[in-house]
């Protein structure tokens, strides 16, 4: 009689502790404690799980592979508390590491652990190179008020994550592969927290949007999602492909005292380097690659076309990819901010400004990367770029708003607006312009319009208070996206006096649409007409398809 009274008393304390705590739940890999937070927005309750592991440590042998399923655990784990970024540079100069090699975690919010609710998985931006799923950049009270159960997710960065050869030994990748391990855990786990596997949307900004895109365009995804986010990026931006990785890799190698030609050799002798080590030798040639080559063509650590081989997660040209309908068809949202280039631009527009001379002096390099590799026809496109954007004097004598909109256009409306053109031959795309200008936007300058990143401060409470008019901007985003997950359509019925109308198979004669985002909502039609028109000119005349980016 003692004893199973000592037993009780340890179930009823463990049963009471728990709940002080947080829920558990259980998966196959085992049990897991969260933690309990109220809302921000409306005070309500949801719950925590962070850093939950989906995948094995990329440690060692394990370094520039795919990543291989997590080990189940004994016992209950502790999910109240966020895990490691993965590594990346930190301060202000960047000379800090930051992050460590064991951070394939994710975190999972929501506010019924026995519900049945859509579900939002988050890939964060960064340039593939920073950033992480932590509470403090991405927080989703809002959408715990809309009862969306939230994912955000860790993956590989910089040289651990994209690390390339070209060739088998290291066909690169590896950010990209995490991720979708991630989204299978996802489908397979999201159940047990309140969250319907069959309603997924997997969502992301700038390189998490480019990833979302590539995402699309893998096989092995198929049936992981029901809809797709795309904010300010896709496979067909500039930016979002590397084409010298393989030098870069080998660059990186010699910085480290690594003096080889086999590319089997330096990915052996790279997995042996001191994971801090190998991040400043990274750091060290990626700066100097920025300085010396087009930045025009593409970030030097990024995703990769990689060599034929089992597990590849792409190997052909994404442009002729979705011009051909190669992609996963599911419905999109997707659309860019009123000025992407002014974040990253606008502070530094002056300092940078003498770099442009560059391209004076060798006019081909404004000709879009994937235009063409004649070199005649690259001086041509170039001249007439330079002309349309800049006229005659040299770009560092005009007016900083030119150069800024020409960035912006170069490397973001122009493909994404191709982006949609090509993916609405299949399927649904509603696509968006946000321009609202408001206090929480986090670049403020002289330039007009809405920056990179800026529209994050109305989706996530990370910039919780806010004046009524910020609130109000903020009220129609979160509806828009919210009504996108919940019912794979941003207006089921009329929102704010305006119907979201998406470009379809259907309309595919029709104007180019979008729903121009601001203290009010607005369909209009084609984004940029003369500069698109202007494109089409120069891909009609210079261009030799088939083309990897736009």
């Amino acid at each position: 009689m003692c004893l199973h009274y000592k037993l009780y008393f340890i179930v009823v304390f463990f049963v009471v502790y728990s709940e002080a705590q947080g829920p558990i739940v259980t998966i196959d890999d085992g049990q897991i404690l969260g933690s309990t937070q109220k809302s921000v927005g409306n005070g309500g309750t949801f719950y925590a799980f962070k850093g939950i592991p989906y995948a094995k440590p990329p440690v060692r042998n394990l370094r520039f592979q795919a990543p291989y399923k997590n080990d189940p655990w004994q016992g209950v784990l502790d999910a109240t508390k966020e895990k490691d970024k993965c590594v990346q540079t930190a301060g202000i100069l960047g000379l800090t590491i930051a992050g460590s090699e064991d951070c394939l975690h994710l975190n999972v919010y929501t506010t019924n652990v026995t519900g049945n609710n859509p579900v939002m998985v988050w890939i964060f931006g960064g340039g593939f190179s920073i950033g992480g799923s932590e509470y403090s950049s991405y927080a989703p009270d809002f959408l715990m008020d809309r009862n969306i159960v939230f994912v955000s997710l860790n993956y590989r960065l910089g040289a651990f994550g994209f690390l390339s050869t070209g060739d088998l030994n290291c066909p690169g990748n590896w950010g990209l592969k995490d991720q979708l391990l991630a989204l299978k855990w996802v489908k397979d786990n999201i159940e047990a927290f309140g969250g319907d596997p069959e309603k997924i949307t997997i969502a992301g900004q700038s390189a998490g949007s480019a990833s979302v895109s590539y995402i699309l365009q893998n096989p092995q995804s198929k049936g992981l999602y029901r809809s797709a986010i795309m904010q300010s990026g896709s496979s067909l931006c500039l930016w979002s492909l590397t084409r010298t990785a393989r030098e870069i890799a080998f660059a990186i190698g010699a910085r480290l005292g690594i003096f080889t030609t086999d590319s089997g050799e330096l990915i052996r002798k790279l997995r042996k380097v001191d994971y801090q080590r190998l991040k400043r030798a990274e750091n060290d040639v990626y700066y100097v690659a920025i300085a010396v080559d087009n930045i025009f063509n593409g970030i030097p650590m990024g995703p990769v076309v990689e060599p034929e081989h089992e597990g590849a997660f792409f190997t052909q040209k994404s442009h002729e990819m979705l011009r051909t309908g190669q992609f996963n068809k599911v419905p999109v949202l997707m659309g860019l901010n009123s000025n992407e280039a002014k974040s990253f631009l606008g502070l530094f527009i002056d300092v940078l400004k003498p770099l442009f001379t560059r391209y004076d002096i060798n006019i081909a390099r404004l000709a879009p990367y994937d235009l063409t590799r004649n070199s005649t026809k690259r001086i041509l496109a170039g001249t007439e770029i330079k002309h349309h954007y800049f006229g005659e004097d040299p770009i560092v004598t005009r007016p900083s708003a030119n150069i800024i909109k020409f960035i912006s256009h170069e490397q973001f409306n122009r493909p994404i607006r191709e982006t949609v053109h090509q993916m609405s031959k299949y399927v649904d795309v509603y696509y968006y312009e946000f321009g609202y200008r408001g206090s929480l936007g986090e670049f403020e300058s002289d330039f007009a319009g809405v920056g990179h990143y800026e529209e994050i401060f109305y989706q996530f409470a990370n910039k919780a208070n806010a004046n009524d008019e910020d609130k109000s901007a903020r009220t129609i985003f979160l509806e828009l996206w919210s009504n996108f997950i919940k019912y794979v359509n941003p207006t089921p019925k009329s929102f704010e006096g305006a119907t979201w109308i998406p470009n379809s198979p259907k309309n595919q004669n029709k104007d180019v649409v979008y729903l121009s985002i601001n203290t009010t909502l607005a369909m209009r039609q084609n984004p940029d007409q003369e500069d698109w028109e202007f494109y089409q000119k120069i891909y009609d005349k210079y261009g030799d398809p088939p083309f990897s980016t736009y």
